[in-house]
This record gives C-alpha cells, sequence and structure tokens, in this order.
C-alpha cells in the first residue's frame, strides 16, 4: 500500500511537472505568439508609413508635373496670342497698303488718261488747224 501510495504520489508530482511544462510551454507559445504579433504590427507600420511616404513623395511629383504642364500651356496660349496679333498686325499693314497701292495705282491712272485726253484734244486741234491750213492753201490754188 506504501507502494501505491509512493506510486501515485509518485504519478502525481510527475503530472505536475508535467502540468507546469505544458503551462510553461503554453506561455512560452503565448509569449512567441504576441511577439510575433506585435513584430507583424511593427513591420505594417513600418510598410504603412513608407507608403505614407511613397504616396507624399507621389503626390508632390504629380502636383510638380500639373503645375510645370499648366505653366507650359499657359506659356505656348501667351506665345500663341502673341502670335496672332502680330498676324492681326501683318494683315492690317497689308491690307493698308494694297489700298495705298489700289488708289495710287487709281491716281495713275486717272492721271494718264487725263494727259492721253488733253493730248488727243492738243492732237485733234492741231489736225483740225492743218485741215483748215490744207482746204485754204487749197482754196487760194483754184
Amino acid at each position: 500500500m506504501q507502494r501505491a501510495i509512493a506510486d501515485a504520489s509518485a504519478e502525481a508530482s510527475q503530472l505536475r511537472a508535467i502540468a507546469v511544462a505544458l503551462r510553461e510551454e503554453m506561455e512560452n507559445a503565448r509569449a512567441d505568439t504576441q511577439h510575433a504579433v506585435a513584430r507583424a504590427i511593427a513591420d505594417s507600420h513600418g510598410e504603412i508609413g513608407q507608403l505614407k511616404q511613397t504616396i507624399g513623395i507621389l503626390r508632390d511629383e504629380l502636383e510638380k508635373e500639373r503645375a510645370e504642364r499648366d505653366g507650359l500651356v499657359r506659356k505656348a496660349h501667351l506665345e500663341s496670342q502673341d502670335e496672332i496679333k502680330q498676324l492681326r498686325a501683318t494683315v492690317a499693314s497689308l491690307r493698308d497698303a494694297l489700298d495705298h497701292e489700289t488708289v495710287s495705282r487709281e491716281q495713275s491712272l486717272n492721271a494718264s488718261r487725263f494727259a492721253d485726253r488733253s493730248e488727243i484734244t492738243h492732237l485733234q486741234q492741231t489736225i483740225q488747224e492743218l485741215r483748215q491750213r490744207l482746204e485754204a492753201q487749197v482754196h487760194r490754188a483754184d
């Protein structure tokens, strides 16, 4: 009986030792799990921080590109407006020159016609005078 008691006592001690060992193993496993979770959370926070930083950088670059594009568009618009003004001024200048040339040509043509009419009138008068002289000479010769 003492032996049974000793065996039972030894078995109880072994079971207690096993329970303590299992409890320690379970606590170690729980600690490892908590450590792994904490590490995963820290890694995630690190990655989240990097992603936020990357997003910020990309957003800044995008804004810079938009501003640069808008500046180029404004510059091109201003340049085209300036070119349009220059072309309109050139068209107006050429139109004025053409109008001036047309008026000048018409004045020259009118002056030439007037001179031609004057010459024709003078020649007709000369012809009339010569005819009259010729007729007078023909009458005298008769």
